[in-house]
Formats: C-alpha cells, structure tokens, sequence
C-alpha cells in the first residue's frame, strides 16, 4: 500500500482533511488604537496586520486577549464594544461583534471559569462578561480607591483576585467582588498610571508596566517597586504579557514589542506590530495547551493510556499504535507513524465513536471514562519487548489536532 493510499485510509477514518489552527505558541497578538486592525508578531518574528473591517464600536481598539478555549481566536475591544477575531491562516481573519454593551475596554482577563473580567475606565468598574450568554455582570461598584483613574485590570491566577491598576495606584479587590485594598500606592510625585499587569509565574508577585514615566516594575508583597528593565529603556510602555518560557513581553509607543527576562535585564526590541496606530495598548501571547498522549509501562505487560490538554470544541479521536518503527520516532508519513495492518485493524474495529472507548473516543465525558481517566489495559495485553508507536488524534469539526508519536517497549 502506497503512501498516497494510507494516508487516503486515515483521513477518511477520520472523516477530514488534515486542518490545523492557524495561531501557535509563542505568537503576540497587539491591539494598538486602530478601528479595523489588529496586529502580530510571529513566533518567527515576522509582523502580520489583520484587517477586520469595521470592529462596530465608536472607538479604535485599547484591548487584547487570547482565548485558550478557543485557540484559533482572541478578544480584542474598544470604547462600547467586545469582538473575537478568529485568525484562519497568515494575514486572513474573521471578526464577529459580541456585546455593545460595555464603556471603554482598558484590560480584559480570563478568570478560571471562563469568565471574561473587563477592567472598564469609562464607568471606573469592573465587569464580568459572559461570552456563551452575552450577560455583562458587575463586580464592582460605588466609590472605590482608585477613583476615576483605572487603567490596567487582571487576574491573579493563583486567588483568582482582581488586580486593578491605576493612576499612582494598584489595588487588589477579592475574586467575586467586594472592597479593594491597596496593593502599593504614591510611588511617583508626578502622574504614573499604571498600563498592564501581569503575574510573575513563579513567585506571584505583580509586575507592572507604568506609562508616564517609562518603567516596568515588580511589586513585592510589602509595595515596593523594583525595575524588571533599566527604567526609561522602553518608551511609554502600555501593556505587558508572560510568554510560554516565562520571559516579559511589553508593549509600547509605535506598537514596539520588546522582550525582558524573566529575571530582569535590558529589553530585547523584538519588531513593530502590523496594524494601525501610535501604541501598542495591548499584548498578548498565544500559549497553546499542549496536546499529549501518555504511555505508562506497567507490570505485566500491561500498560496505561491517558491524553492531557484535548483541545476544546474537540468532538471524537483515535488513539492507535502501529508496530511499524522502522523509521526514526515521529518521522512517519501520516501524523508521524507508519500506518501499518494494526491502525487499520483499530480504524477496522472502531469506526464510530463511542464514550470511554480507548480506540475512539468521543469527549466531552466525566470520570472514569476515557480521556477524562486514563485507561489501563490488562496484563499481557503488549508483546514484551516490542518497540511500538502509540499516536492520538483527534478533531473539532473544522480542524484536526495530533500528539507527538510516543514510542514504547514493554518489559
């Protein structure tokens, strides 16, 4: 069986042509003040301009956030309007208006429900908005500490708090609402709003981009603020992101993006964002959950499947095991394996998904089933010995995922 007649097998199991999100890890996407444009920074580091046409607010763009639920997507809003942009290949976007129903967007953030939380610098408020019902919910309200300056707003990711940044000012409001008490405050004689807030992912502590004066700081627990990079070395930075290797990804005056180090030193200038307008008033970067399967070699032959980080909208999947390793691991022709009589004899077996099936799943499901558990088959059940390339691959409708080709021998 030819090249071109195995891969016409699995595709037809699978009942799609292979099809992957166009957004990866590692990529920025930028708002920056544009009223039809967002913007990127590659992984590569090429910059890319996303024309959307109208984004149907009354005002240019001033947010950003990528959706890890939806990874080909990401937020993006302005003065009465929140939209996702749906990013479908280089420089090829769709837009859809979500909710009018909002002031000026200054931050947004994901809280751990799914919630999109809205730091608003029209009303001076924070909101929650729900993207499955379009329902806007306050979480703030009345006078509050900050007054009429809020700027910044995020979630702490590890109390699910809200951080509110804004002029001379960073406050901590409890997850859910209620009253705010100060983070740090007063660090400056003249006007120092605070632009973006991120979380150190390893210690917690808040760091923060100050426009006015130029700084990128962190905010120890007692207030005090140290420079992440020689203050004045980033013009006017206005918004700041964590990428996957933890590194400081800050935004600025002409849609610069820079990287800082995680333990702080001289930014590196990585590009200027496509797109339109004067800064780049937010970042953020696609982190891309990583869509693994797991072998474990157990006593006996035996061995346990498990898959973590499906990705989501995913409606069925394959996991298959070729005994074909003639090649290098991964290098295989269809998704990095050899399709040999075992794939077929699995697609053979299983041609309609079912909850829990090992060979072909359907998701979502709930302990103990399969994905949601691992699945450990009983002793005997591996030859001893034998090297063996274990794959999933799964799919959402439009698009089809697969893990890294695992290779085992028992025993």
């Amino acid at each position: 069986m030819n090249k071109i007649v195995i891969q016409a097998a699995l595709g037809a199991a699978l009942a799609l042509a292979p099809c992957f999100a166009q957004l990866n890890t590692g990529d920025i996407v930028v708002s920056g003040f544009s009223n039809a444009q967002a913007g990127m920074i590659l992984n590569s580091g090429s910059p890319v301009t996303l024309n959307l046409g109208s984004f149907g607010g009354t005002s240019t763009s001033q947010a950003i956030l990528w959706d890890p639920r939806r990874p080909d997507s990401f937020m993006i809003g302005g003065t009465n309007w929140i939209g996702r942009v749906i990013v479908a290949g280089s420089s090829i976007a769709s837009y859809e208006l979500l909710t009018t129903n909002v002031g000026q967007v200054g931050e947004m953030d994901w809280d751990q429900n799914g919630q999109l939380i809205v730091g608003d610098t029209t009303t001076d408020q924070v909101n929650s908005y729900d993207p499955i019902t379009g329902a806007m919910t306050p979480l703030t309200s009345g006078v509050q500490p900050w007054g009429t300056s809020l700027n910044a707003m995020s979630i702490d990711p590890l109390t699910q708090d809200i951080v509110v940044g804004a002029n001379l000012g960073l406050f901590r409001v409890p997850a859910g609402g209620g009253a705010a008490t100060t983070i740090a405050s007063g660090w400056s004689g003249a006007a120092s709003f605070v632009s973006g807030i991120a979380f150190d992912p390893a210690t917690n502590e808040v760091v923060a981009t100050l426009l006015s004066v130029s700084r990128v700081v962190r905010v120890d627990s007692v207030g005090t603020l140290t420079d992440v990079a020689p203050a004045a070395t980033i013009t006017s930075p206005n918004s700041i992101d964590v990428d996957q290797n933890g590194d400081w990804i800050v935004g600025a005056a002409n849609r610069t993006i820079y990287r800082v180090p995680y333990a702080g030193g001289p930014a590196l200038l990585l590009g200027t964002a496509g797109g339109t307008g004067s800064s780049a008033s937010g970042v953020s970067v696609v982190k891309i959950p990583f869509f693994a399967l797991s072998v474990t070699d157990l006593t006996g032959a035996s061995g346990s499947l498990g898959l973590v980080n499906v990705p989501f909208g995913t409606i069925e999947g394959y996991t298959v095991l070729s005994f074909d390793t003639s090649l290098p691991a991964g290098t295989g022709p269809v998704f990095g394996i050899i399709v040999d009589a075992t794939v077929l004899s699995i697609l053979t077996l299983a041609p309609v998904a079912s909850p829990g099936n090992p060979l072909h799943w359907t998701v979502p499901v709930s302990s103990p089933l399969y994905p949601a558990d691992p699945f450990t088959l009983p002793p005997g059940f591996f030859p001893l010995g034998v090297p063996m390339d274990f794959l999933a691959v799964c799919t959402d409708g439009p698009n089809v995922y697969a893990t890294p080709v695992i290779r085992r021998r028992f025993g």
